[in-house]
């Protein structure tokens, strides 16, 4: 898991990079979709029996393959479950654990709205704020605060 995951509706989409594929030796920038209540940490190491499906086109205005292309990303991968067996390494590893203590100490006292604010603009993470925050945030012109990709 190379970031955080996005729960929406449906689906946790977490950006990932395949290391493995059918036991074959990879580095593939991905993303992995999962059902909308189970997401592992960032920086997991995970094993997961996968279906490989194209990004959606252009559909309702907004074209999933373009934007995933932009970042190196040409198959999605859907996962129904996964299994943890370790935890990134190296660089990356010290931003995992970096993050995690952020995450616990950026607003010790908050909850609810006022801790996802302060969640979405240290860490960018939008997951916890409400379509109608979100929406005033816009309208506001403040939304870029948020640092959300």
């Amino acid at each position: 898991m190379t970031g955080p995951a996005r729960r929406g509706e449906f689906a946790a989409r977490v950006p990932v990079r395949v290391r493995e594929f059918d036991r074959r030796p990879l580095s593939e920038p991905s993303r992995l979709e999962l059902p909308p209540e189970r997401a592992p940490p960032q920086g997991a190491v995970v094993e997961a029996v996968v279906r490989v499906v194209r990004p959606r086109g252009n559909e309702d205005g907004f074209d999933e393959a373009a934007y995933l292309r932009r970042q190196g990303v040409h198959v999605v991968l859907r996962a129904v479950s996964y299994r943890i067996v370790g935890e990134r390494g190296g660089v990356g590893g010290l931003a995992d654990r970096l993050r995690r203590h952020l995450v616990r100490t950026s607003a010790p006292g908050l909850s609810g709205e006022r801790r996802a604010v302060i969640a979405g603009v240290v860490l960018g993470e939008d997951e916890g704020l409400d379509e109608e925050l979100r929406a005033r945030f816009r309208a506001s012109g403040l939304y870029h605060l948020l640092s959300v990709a």
